[in-house]
């Protein structure tokens, strides 16, 4: 861990334990964020502290990116598809029939002029 990211995550934690202290009034938060802050100082601690809470931090987004999206996915989407074919609708609105594919052939060849510009 370089020394510039160090210090950026021992500031960042003093500021999150600052701004706590102001939202709650509490003068222990304060005296925590001098002592983040005093730690940031000397290296073996502060580095300890970065690693500890990058590592924590990285875990609690693994975490919650995974509980997030299953929440979505079962309480949003699945109930959403759910009443949609009870609906009655199709999943494909482009008027596909089942025992259809949907495979369009074309039969074209392609030529190096038709790369030149393909947007």
């Amino acid at each position: 861990m370089t020394d510039r990211k160090r210090l950026e995550t021992v500031v960042v934690l003093a500021l999150a334990c600052l701004a706590i202290a102001a939202i709650r009034q509490d003068y222990v938060w304060a005296c925590v964020s001098a002592g983040v802050l005093s730690l940031g100082l000397f290296r073996k601690p502060s580095t300890w502290l970065a690693t500890g809470w990058l590592a924590l931090a990285h875990v609690i987004g693994l975490v919650v990116g995974t509980v997030l999206l299953s929440l979505i996915f079962y309480f949003v989407l699945t109930p959403l598809a759910f009443f949609t074919r009870l609906a009655g609708r199709k999943a494909a609105p482009f008027g596909h029939r089942p025992e259809q594919s949907a495979w369009v052939q074309r039969n074209h060849r392609f030529l190096p002029t038709d790369f030149d510009r393909p947007f």
